[in-house]
């Protein structure tokens, strides 16, 4: 019992932190305006705040999969926390273009390790057949970042300043940086050996994985960035309403959060072929064979159901693959992955779009179209990786 409440307190303190993570991640988009009119910046200029931080993410994620597994979770965890909030209030001290983007990518080169330590440490510490609920916890965070941290920041901004809500999140990061000093497990790695580079990018099972976790970002944020702007141009949805859809897609992210209940009871690749399947019934009726009468929200809420039921799938299936020494490795290689795929996705699907009357997005149909392809490599990815992972547990 006493393990259990342990392992209990480990996965709410690591939530804790994943939240923060993801509140910093969402902070700067409905944010943008506000501080590019205070900034004198260009609202066509704020792709470089937001590319920034995802550039430096996924080369900080790349460098620390080199590394990682040579310190103890608690203390890289710990010192890329600092490095966040120390970012985030830099971001809050900005004075134009050049140093918000500066902040930025600050906070991206420590944000970049810390969702793979974070997954690294349920990895050790939860058993196997508990790890789905653990990862269902982690998820969580996501879509609570999404219900909480837009409409929260927008009314500190309107309250305060723009400047606010950089402050109180990098307070939150803090506060919860120095919980995990005194509270995580070291769960220290020197002296052990590693398996090298080669061998490591020689096994099939990851690089299968990492190809499952590039296919699913990328197919999320070649309609993503493009949503607010489809639903109130196309669709004609108010811009009043914006908040409240993005509120009603965090509870239903909240719901797909849950499946990892089900991956322990039925196996991820089933589970990973259900998200699948909605997602492309979302794709299909709302992109290319639109279906009048229906509310906005029920696609956007459909929309983040099934991204939300796929990623604990993904994670839970992706904790797996590597053995214990690799990772902290594997997790922050797949974490460069992640947001290498979301950048591609991103500038695919500009160089795909184009602006039509009344700022109507042109070529939403052909970005649904290869969303759908792309979504469509995901089952298949994560049958593999079930299966071999399955027969590596049964040599074991």
């Amino acid at each position: 019992m006493e393990k259990g409440a342990a392992s209990t307190g480990i996965i709410l303190l690591l939530a804790g932190i994943n939240f923060v993570n993801w509140l910093d991640f969402f902070l700067v988009g409905p944010l943008g305006p506000d501080f590019a009119k205070a900034l004198d910046i260009s609202v066509s200029q704020l792709g470089i705040v937001t590319g920034g931080y995802s550039l430096a993410a996924a080369l900080a994620a790349l460098a620390g999969s080199l590394f990682l597994d040579s310190f103890g979770r608690r203390a890289a965890l710990t010192v890329c926390m600092f490095g966040l909030v120390t970012g985030t209030a830099l971001g809050g001290c900005s004075l134009g273009l050049g140093t918000i983007v500066a902040a930025r990518v600050i906070a991206g080169l420590f944000a970049g390790p810390i969702l793979g330590l974070c997954y690294a440490l349920i990895a050790d510490v939860v058993p196997d057949e508990r790890r789905g609920a653990a990862f269902s916890a982690m998820t969580g965070t996501f879509a609570l970042a999404q219900v909480i941290g837009v409409p929260t920041s927008l009314e500190l901004a309107r309250v305060g300043s723009w400047r606010t809500p950089f402050f109180v999140v990098a307070a939150m990061g803090a506060a919860v940086a120095v919980i995990a000093m005194f509270r995580l497990p070291p769960l220290a790695q020197q002296g052990l050996a590693r398996p090298g580079v080669l061998r490591f990018w020689a096994q099939p099972t990851m690089v299968v994985s990492l190809m499952m976790t590039a296919a699913l970002m990328m197919q999320v944020f070649l309609l993503s960035p493009n949503i607010a702007s489809y639903v109130q141009f196309n669709m004609g949805m108010p811009r009043s309403e914006l908040s409240l859809m993005y509120f009603f897609g965090g509870v239903a992210s909240l719901v797909g959060s849950r499946a990892g209940l089900l991956v322990d009871r039925i196996g991820g690749s089933i589970v990973m072929l259900i998200g699948t399947a909605i997602a492309t019934v979302v794709y299909l009726t709302w992109f290319l064979l639109p279906v009048g009468q229906v509310p906005v929200v029920v696609f956007f809420c459909g929309f983040t159901l099934a991204q939300a039921i796929r990623l604990v799938t993904h994670h839970t299936l992706a904790s797996k693959v590597p053995e214990p020494l690799e990772r902290g490795r594997y997790l922050s290689m797949q974490t460069a992955v992640q947001h290498s795929a979301l950048a591609a996705g991103g500038f695919v699907s500009a160089r795909l779009l184009s602006e039509g009357p009344g700022m109507r997005l042109i070529g939403m149909p052909k970005v649904a179209l290869l969303a759908i392809v792309v979504s469509a490599c995901v089952a298949p990815l994560a049958w593999a990786v079930h299966r071999r992972t399955a027969i590596k547990s049964a040599a074991h």
